[in-house]
């Protein structure tokens, strides 16, 4: 372990690679479960706009505790949307049938950071900047994972070189484009 690196454990159980939906839903709930987790959120490219969460978004949150805090404030009731994927062809969909209510037009950023405050509040450290950059097998079948970038608990890492480093435990578990190991 580095000693450059401020980490709130020597040992994580988890290290969860990506800090979008997918990725703090898995650490919730892992560290509900009472897994030391660390979410790297390198949170890189330009800002999300023009996003819309449909109404079945509030019960998947809700599963997870989350959809008041997340939800309450800061993003646009959306009754609906017109989509094109692959072809010039509109696709309409009208919520106002849905079981679930209205959906929202996000404000991505609000969203996100809504979403990795609420990993820190099951217990999660979040390690916002920071991408998992490598990862070396230990003779223990746990993981070392090379850090890059960060503001979070696991930041002092940006710059040239290996970067830090974050012990994983025998188990890791990982989201978004990162394979599960195990």
């Amino acid at each position: 372990m580095s000693a450059a690196l401020a980490l709130g454990a020597d040992t994580y159980d988890v290290v969860v690679a990506g800090g979008g939906p997918a990725g703090c839903a898995a650490a919730i709930m892992l560290a509900r479960a009472g897994r030391t987790v660390l979410l790297a959120d390198a949170g890189t490219g330009p800002p999300k706009v023009g996003e819309t969460l449909v109404p079945a978004g509030r019960v998947l949150l809700g599963d997870l505790g989350i959809a008041d805090r997340v939800l309450d404030s800061g993003h646009l009731p959306c009754y609906g949307s017109l989509s094109a994927w692959g072809s010039a062809d509109l696709h309409t969909v009208d919520f106002i049938n849905d079981p679930h209510g209205h959906g929202w037009h996000l404000d991505r950023r609000l969203f996100d950071q809504r979403l990795r405050d609420a990993c820190r509040a099951a217990g999660a450290e979040v390690a916002e900047g920071t991408a998992v950059r490598e990862t070396v097998r230990t003779p223990d079948s746990g993981w070392t994972l090379v850090l890059r970038g960060g503001t979070g608990p696991a930041g002092g890492g940006s710059g040239a070189g290996a970067g830090p480093q974050a012990e994983v435990g025998p188990r890791p578990v990982a989201s978004g484009r990162c394979a599960a190991a195990g």
